[in-house]
Formats: C-alpha cells, structure tokens, sequence
C-alpha cells in the first residue's frame, strides 16, 4: 500500500471516529426548541459525517487510489492529453492551471474547494433540518443528493488529475536494482533432484490459489536441465512461429526480459553455470554455448530464441489494455494441450475462454493483474495427467466444448502415464510494467505416486473434477477417457 493510500485511511478513520461521537451524542438531545424531532440532528450529525470524511480523504490526497497504484507500477497510465486506461481524458485548461500556479498550489487549490463546497452543503442541510418545517422525505432526498454529489466530484477529480510519472518509474529502477537475489555458489546442477510437488485436493474449485513467492526463485534449474534445454533447441529450430513470437507492442518488454535474465539474474543466483566474458557475454557452461548479454538483440525474436534455449521456464508476456490483459510475445516449447501460437494478440479473457467457469475468476484475474507490484512476485500450480511422455504437445491433453470424438474409459498404459504438473509464477517488469507469466513443467509418473503412498490421495483428486464450483474440469482435463483406469490402479 502507497503512503498516499495511508494517508486517506489515517485521517478519514481518525474523523469519521470524532463524528461517529457527535452523531452518539446527538441521540441523548432533546428535540429542538422549535419542536423538531431528534431525527434531525441525528441525520444532520451523519451528514456531518460524510462531508468530513469525504473532506478529509480529497485533502490528504486527491489523486485517490490511483497514485498508489502508479507508485507501486500497478498501472498502466498515459501521458496528459492522451486517454487514460479508463477512457478518461486529462483536460489542458487544467494543465495551464497548474502550470501557472505550481503542481502544490493546484492541489492545495483543488482541496480547498472541495472543503468550502462540503462545509456549504452541511450548512444548508443543517438549517434545513433543524429550523425549517420539512418532511422527512424531502431531507433524505437532500441528503442523498449531497451524497451523490460528494461521490461524482471526488471520483471525476480523482481521474482527472495528472500523475507524475517519473517518481513511478524511478521508483521501479529503485526496485529492480535492490531485488535480493542469492547467489547458489558451489551449485551441482547434475545433483539436483527436480522439486516434487502435490498440488492435489479431493474437491476441485477452480480458484486462483496464488501463494506468495520471491523475485530469486523466478528461474529453477536441476539435472535434468541440459536434457531439457537441449530438447526445446531443436524444437525451437524446427516448429519456429509455433513456439515463438511477438508482437509489435511486446519489443520493448522481451529486450527488458532478456536484458535482465541473461545480464544480471542468471550470472548473479547460478554463478557456477553462467559465466560473463569480456566481451559483454554470457557462456553457458552446462551447454557451452554463449549469447550477448548486452545490450539485447534487437529483434525480438531472435532474443526469444536465446530465451528459450537458455532457461527451462516457458514466458508469455502481457500488456494492459482498455479491454484487458494482452499477450504480446512468448516463447512456449512445452504447451499442455495448446497451440501457444494462437494465444499471441489475444487477452486473458480470449485465451482462457475454453475453460470450464473461468469467468468465475475473470474478473479477480484481471484486477490482481492490474495492481500486481515490482517486486512482489507470486507463484501457482496446476496439474493434468497425459497418457505419453511428450513435453511439446499442441493438442491431445484437453478436451474442448466442442469435441465430442472422445471415446470415454480408454484402456491406458500405467507405464506411458504421468502426472504433469506447471509451477506458474508471475512477476511485473520494472521498465516496461509489463507482465511476465511464465511457468515450468514437471512430470511425474503415475506409478511413483502410488510407490510413495500417495495413490489413495490422488485417486480421490482425479474423481474430484466433477465436483466442487467447476464441473466441467472432469471432460476438460480428459478424465472421462483415462480416470477409470488410473484411479484403478492407484487403490489397487
């Protein structure tokens, strides 16, 4: 939360207590002089209130919510004079303004006036409730017009005035340069075990189940990395645009990726594998390959190649836009089920169409994607179970609303089947604010599930698909074809 944020809840809550006083105290008044019920200077006291608070809130910030959003780089904005992402545009008679006055005397201005009009507004509705013979209606009606108006002003002042950008953005630089990143010194990568996860529940909701991750764990290596990376190699140099691609907005944000992965993150956590040279170079010592490291390529898909050759994570790249979260490049060798290709140019909301009630969690998405902080990086799971060993698989793991050719309990090959499972993680870019969606495939097989106890606990996930908030999961994910037979054998 930006120290403007703070600021509003401070100062409205410390208010809204001493008048939330005042109003408990206007219970104990008599009725007035004049005969007028206690009802008045109650609502006249919630008047009070509303104006108060809504004063004080415009005064420690009229910017409101948006400024938090811009200094945590949350937001996509614009410069003055151009739309904003809400379609709002920032109007030049209030650049002169500020221009002339200074950008402190413009909002100092800006907040006085705002107090004036809402020390007015209780005035007369005071007097109208207090000393005028009136209804009750007609003084709740006045009241909620005030309200309205209270609302209205605050919401177009807030989206009309300007933000200052570059504290943003040197903000995010002040980020990136002091991300902690722990060099794994003395690292063994043939050693390492690949991590064992079990993202599995007896009832299946869809959720965006996102946990709390760090900036250094974006990129995890482990013996079989060279059998990996060497794989997506050839598939890069033999399915070209399928695997790979960009788009005219997403340049700038695969320079910044590559920039960063392969000039400062990779040689600072894997010293041992990843290696500068003088000439501005990284060697790859597991491969013995080397690439530039700076500055980037300037063609985007040839830093994209680069990418996916080096690092076992596939990365798609998005934008925000006024409709939503676009992909704007990627680099995908190990799809489940999908054509990545087809997904490049499209929004969140087009891409995760196929999914069984994702407009369940559409909205939460687009928001998280929206206020998501440099820095502060999360990581989900997700899993599915395929009957063959194939990393790259354009097709053939789901099965879409409109295919119907599916031939339901298939006879299946224990020894071809595998648990696949994706460790997501998402992760603003300082520069550019776009987001980075990247995520790293693991495959288990099923039998190793059932050696290490675990068959029971699976078998129960698997049946779970149909139940919970997302029950086409079952036909989606395939287990009408393979889930006989693999629950099965799981509590044979």
């Amino acid at each position: 939360m930006g120290n403007s944020q703070i600021k509003i809840s401070a100062s409205g809550v410390l208010l809204a207590c001493i008048t939330t006083l005042v109003f408990l105290l206007s219970t104990l008044m008599p009725s007035s002089p004049h005969g007028h019920p206690r009802w008045a200077s109650k609502t006249a006291s919630f008047n009070l209130l509303l104006s108060v608070v809504s004063a004080a809130n415009i005064w420690a910030c009229p910017e409101g919510v948006r400024v938090t959003r811009a200094a945590t780089g949350g937001a996509r904005h614009r410069s003055a004079g151009r739309p904003t992402a809400r379609g709002i545009k920032w109007d030049k008679r209030d650049e002169h303004i500020m221009g002339a006055l200074g950008r402190g005397s413009f909002r100092l201005l800006t907040r006085a006036s705002l107090v004036i009009l809402f020390v007015l507004l209780f005035i007369i509705q005071t007097i109208i409730a207090c000393w005028l013979d009136v209804g009750m209606l007609s003084f709740v009606v006045a009241c909620a017009a005030a309200a309205l108006l209270w609302l209205s002003y605050t919401l177009i002042r807030a989206k009309r005035l300007p933000l200052n950008l570059e504290p943003a953005r040197l903000e995010n630089e002040k980020k990136e340069s002091t991300l902690q990143i722990t060099p794994l010194e003395g690292l063994v990568w043939e050693d390492e075990k690949p991590k064992q996860l079990r993202p599995f529940k007896s009832v299946y909701h869809i959720t965006m189940a996102l946990q709390a991750d760090t900036p250094q764990e974006l990129i995890t290596i482990d013996r079989d990395y060279l059998d990996r990376v060497t794989l997506r190699r050839s598939l890069i140099a033999e399915h070209g645009a399928t695997v790979h691609g960009c788009t005219p907005h997403g340049g700038a944000a695969v320079r910044e990726l590559y920039a960063y992965l392969l000039g400062d993150y990779l040689p600072r956590r894997y010293p041992s594998i990843f290696q500068r040279t003088p000439t501005n170079g990284l060697r790859n010592v597991a491969t013995g390959r080397t690439h530039p490291a700076s500055p980037p390529p300037e063609d985007p898909e040839a830093a994209l190649r680069v990418l996916g050759e080096t690092v076992e994570e596939d990365l798609f790249l998005l934008r925000e836009t006024e409709r939503g979260h676009e992909s704007t490049a990627f680099v995908c060798c190990f799809p489940s089920g999908f054509d990545p290709s087809e997904k490049l140019g499209r929004l969140l909301s087009e891409i995760h169409a196929p999914v069984p009630s994702y407009d369940k969690i559409a909205k939460s998405m687009e928001r998280f994607f929206s206020k998501l902080e440099v820095g502060k990086s999360v990581k989900r799971m997700n899993w599915s179970v395929q009957t063959h060993d194939q990393l790259f698989n354009c097709k053939g793991n789901h099965i879409l609303p409109q295919d119907d050719s599916y031939t339901p309990d298939e006879d299946v090959d224990i020894s071809k089947t595998f648990v696949r499972i994706e460790l997501q993680t998402l992760t603003r870019l300082p520069k550019t604010n776009a987001i980075l969606f990247s995520f790293k495939t693991y495959m288990y097989p099923v039998q190793q599930l059932k050696d290490e106890g675990g068959g029971p606990a699976f078998a129960d996930a698997v049946e779970g698909l149909a139940s919970g908030n997302a029950p086409g999961m079952r036909i989606y994910k395939g287990s009408v074809r393979w889930g006989k037979a693999v629950c099965e054998y799981l509590r044979s």
